[in-house]
């Protein structure tokens, strides 16, 4: 019979004065079930020692923190406070549409077309190609064993 719950709850003092004796009983009558308790006491003590406290001042850092978070921008506040208009915008916008104004009216000239260029022959193809293939062929000496 599995017996863990009634030694917790005796580790715990959540037994009334029949349900201590009663485990007491199984405990004097049973050596595993004692050695059972002594281990939930190793490892409640154990549990003990290694938590860690909370610092006394948790609930006004936790407080800082909020009120920190709170304050800092959300990036859509960032976005809106970026693209909002600027006072200067209004005249750099201004300034731009009369350099666009004066250069359309002092560029009244159309550009002329650069002057035609002669047109040589053009020299064979046939003939130009058997030279770039001569050409290409004859200037291996063999030494470089590219060849299949």
């Amino acid at each position: 019979m599995n017996h863990d719950e009634d030694l917790s709850d005796y580790l715990d003092d959540r037994l009334d004065a029949a349900g201590r004796a009663r485990v007491e009983a199984l405990l004097a009558a049973d050596a595993a079930l004692a050695r059972r308790l002594r281990l939930f006491q190793a490892q409640r003590a154990a549990l003990r020692a290694s938590a860690v406290s909370a610092p006394a001042d948790l609930k006004a850092s936790l407080r800082a923190a909020a009120l920190e978070r709170a304050e800092r921008p959300t990036w859509r506040s960032l976005l809106r406070e970026a693209f909002a208009p600027k006072p200067w915008a209004f005249g750099a916008a201004s300034a731009f549409a009369a350099a666009l104004v004066v250069l359309a009216l002092r560029h009244d000239k159309p550009v002329a077309p650069p002057p035609p260029v002669a047109v040589e022959a053009m020299p064979d193809w046939r003939a130009a190609s058997a030279e770039l293939s001569a050409e290409l062929w004859t200037d291996d000496d063999g030494g470089d064993h590219d060849e299949a």
